[in-house]
């Protein structure tokens, strides 16, 4: 049955915000979002933005490369003032934060929830260790003048890059790698498909995962971080932890009764590849829960349970 005005007691309506500064937001698909409680200098409190995608809905293309291009992936921290729309950003990469940690923390579509300060996040999906630069490309050429970001990238790294959303044209065909650093010129393995200035890129070394980490943190600190600079793992208390029922991306989570319910959600494992999908993606078929143990410095879970239902519980994306 339709909800209408008719059979449902309540009506929803839903307007777009229009004022200076809006289009300055950064446009994020699948991320991870938090509010910051109101204090003195922002009365209204802030908005904490991390992960996900930067281009919208993936595509279904035969290569995992170019369904979840990697040069979209969101390795950037945003703080939002809801007032005036002023926005504070920092790349992870530019904290203090290692990798291991930060991998999650840039994947798309993990399962979270805030409890007073502290925000909760499980598993996400993405390409571990994605490094972003730019460049200069020239068509049918194999040079890429580096703009920014030089100092990350090695040889062996595969690059990838697509032209502004929504175009999606690919920059370097699927499997183009770094052969040859020399200053501030990288050579890669295949001809460019564009000729294009300042675009973005992204380096990387291993496939898509899923990620069974449950990560927790202060949502001030981290804001506070972005903000105002200095260390960001010790500010906002980050702390991770890793288990295989926490393998999810693409679920739900929330807490009830002490007991935190992870649902429903899929393991992906590899590139997105519509035509070989079901090789490397299992749904959970479950409503999965546990006890998150949390002392402000370590983290675990106990009392693991999960009900499984083949048939109702096969979902994901919410």
């Amino acid at each position: 049955m339709n909800g209408t005005s008719e059979n449902l007691p309540y009506t929803l309506n839903i307007s777009p915000v229009s004022a200076p500064g809006i289009a300055d937001l950064p446009g994020i698909q699948g991320g991870v979002y938090a509010q910051v409680s109101p204090t003195r200098d922002y009365p209204s409190g802030l908005w904490l933005v991390f992960g996900g995608r930067t281009n919208g809905l993936h595509n279904f293309s035969p290569s995992g490369e170019e369904s979840f291009p990697p040069s979209f992936q969101n390795g950037v921290v945003y703080v939002i003032n809801p007032v005036n729309w002023q926005v504070w950003s920092r790349p992870w990469s530019q904290t203090d934060v290692p990798t291991a940690i930060s991998n999650p923390l840039s994947a798309a579509d993990q399962q979270f929830y805030q409890k007073g300060d502290t925000l909760y996040a499980v598993g996400g999906y993405s390409v571990p260790g994605t490094v972003s630069f730019t460049g200069d490309v020239s068509l049918k050429s194999k040079n890429i003048t580096v703009t920014s970001g030089l100092e990350n990238l090695a040889v062996g790294q595969s690059v990838s890059g697509v032209l502004p959303f929504p175009s999606g044209q690919q920059i370097f065909p699927p499997g183009t790698t770094i052969t040859a650093i020399d200053g501030s010129t990288i050579t890669a393995s295949r001809d460019s498909e564009v000729d294009v200035t300042g675009a973005s890129l992204a380096a990387f070394t291993r496939d898509f995962r899923t990620y069974d980490t449950l990560t927790a943190l202060s949502i001030k600190g981290l804001a506070e971080a972005v903000i105002n600079g200095g260390d960001v793992a010790e500010r906002a208390k980050l702390r991770q932890i890793s288990d295989p029922v926490l393998e999810v991306t693409g679920g739900g989570m929330g807490a009830l009764n002490g007991r935190t319910y992870l649902v429903f959600g899929h393991d992906f494992q590899g590139g997105y590849n519509g035509a070989t999908a079901t090789i490397s993606q299992v749904y959970t078929d479950e409503i999965r829960s546990f006890r998150i143990i949390d002392t402000g410095r370590k983290l675990a879970i106990a009392g693991y349970k999960a009900q499984r239902d083949p048939v109702n519980f096969r979902r994901r994306d919410g």
